[in-house]
């Protein structure tokens, strides 16, 4: 079955080699057939999108009325989860996937096994092609991770049909977040990876720390980033620090790998061959390109649970300007929405906002969430939580969620309310550095 798997991956990886460099009308006509077929499966087969969307032949929807279909946004699908899953398919092949918490707003996400493959892989491995990564260079993940889950995460995501990709398990390796940057210097120096994937912020707690002996023993050849957005200043830092070129990397859990950074270090290439994007002003209209808005995603490929239209709350450009580096895919600039800062301990530590926002989230329940550091010593977290759990149990759920990651000279001060209050952007900010507003009362607060 693994070799059987691993063929098909290699043809995915073929097939996507040669798209990337199609021109951008070839590109387009390809997208128009993807979403016409995705359209038919989806108001075939999903329940919500049967009964809000026109009656209209997909065709006439697909050429002339699909910016006219409502967005679906992300409490929409937390309110009626199995409205959004197809009815047809085989449920116990399907794959899940956890929001990341870049919005303070969990959510799981189902996937065909063909979606799967290709949009776990495929597309990866083309990226990573892209930034100069090769069969049997040595790249180092980091991921939230328990201490002793990284090898048993090495073996449950190997690739399919790995050895014949010539990809050795130890050419890949795992390390957690959760764990101070220095504590990592050893398996660095040992391992002498040509590439790091990792968020901006753990990079750059790591930068404090490398110094000319890292410089000289590893050879690094590039520093991939997703989850949070590095801003220009942190770039140029980074790059100093470790003598490699940072290549970004934009994606959602709903809908994976959405566009990244090709060795050009200019704006994202979007993976039109898996996704369309839209970008939308406030009332929901589609903007011309170069205008900025709110990100609005269609999924192409997922047939478990097809998302036409939903809307990120992350904003960005479109351009259809070719990159230099040759490929005429639509491309992201000016991303927003994702910008974080560490946050600093009472014991000299720096967290990264990405390992606050994965503990919290395997907290069963959670509808929505903020964590603000309100002072050096103290945390207070808001929840809004769909359990039928006490309070005080899901309380002491998210605070022993928390405490492998921030320790025990910190105060957690958490408050469960029905719903949080509302930023003026509109926006839930996961993490932040600021004092909380009043919740209101019926809350409930555990120190």
């Amino acid at each position: 079955m693994k070799a059987r798997q691993g063929v098909a991956l290699l043809t995915d990886l073929a097939r996507l080699s040669r798209s990337q460099w199609h021109s951008l009308d070839r590109l387009r006509e390809l997208q128009r057939r993807l979403l016409n077929d995705q359209l038919h499966h989806a108001r075939r087969t999903v329940p919500y999108y049967r009964t809000s969307w026109p009656r209209d032949p997909i065709e006439q929807l697909c050429q002339e009325g699909f910016q006219q279909l409502p967005l679906v946004r992300r409490d929409s699908i937390q309110a009626s989860p199995e409205s959004f899953l197809s009815e047809v398919g085989d449920r116990r092949s399907w794959k899940t996937s956890f929001t990341s918490g870049s919005t303070g707003r969990p959510l799981e996400s189902f996937f065909d096994p063909v979606c799967w493959r290709q949009s776990k892989y495929a597309f990866k491995l083309r990226r990573l092609l892209a930034s100069g990564w090769r069969p049997g260079h040595r790249l180092v993940i980091v991921e939230a991770l328990d201490d002793d889950e990284s090898e048993q995460h090495a073996r449950t995501h190997a690739l399919p049909g790995e050895s014949l990709l010539g990809l050795a398990l130890g050419s890949r390796s795992f390390l957690s977040l959760f764990d101070p940057p220095e504590n990592h210097l050893e398996h660095y120096r040992r391992i002498r990876p040509q590439h790091i994937y990792a968020p901006p912020s753990y990079l750059a707690a790591l930068a404090r720390v490398w110094n000319d002996r890292e410089r000289d023993l590893v050879p690094l050849r590039s520093l991939m980033t997703s989850g949070e957005w590095a801003h220009p200043n942190l770039r140029q830092r980074l790059e100093r620090a470790f003598g490699a070129p940072v290549l970004d990397v934009y994606g959602s859990t709903e809908c994976k790998e959405v566009a990244w950074q090709c060795k050009e270090r200019g704006s994202l290439h979007v993976n039109m061959e898996s996704v369309l994007v839209e970008i939308v002003d406030p009332d929901g209209r589609t903007v011309e390109f170069g205008q900025p808005g709110e990100i609005v995603l269609t999924s192409l490929l997922n047939r478990a649970m097809p998302l036409i239209r939903y809307a990120t709350q992350d904003r960005a450009i479109l351009s259809d300007a070719p990159c230099g580096c040759g490929r005429q895919s639509l491309t992201l600039d000016s991303l927003e929405g994702r910008t974080v800062d560490e946050l600093s301990l009472p014991d000299g530590r720096r967290v990264s906002p990405y390992a606050l926002t994965t503990a919290i989230e395997h907290c069963p329940g959670i509808h929505q969430y903020r964590i603000v550091q309100s002072a050096r010593d103290r945390l207070e977290i808001e929840v809004a939580s769909q359990s039928e759990a006490p309070p005080e149990v899901l309380a002491r759920q998210v605070q022993d969620a928390l405490r492998p990651v921030v320790g025990t000279q910190i105060e957690l001060r958490i408050r469960l309310a029905e719903r949080l209050t509302q930023e003026p952007s509109g926006k839930c900010r996961p993490v932040s550095q600021r004092r909380l507003g009043e919740v209101g009362s019926g809350s409930l607060e555990i120190s």
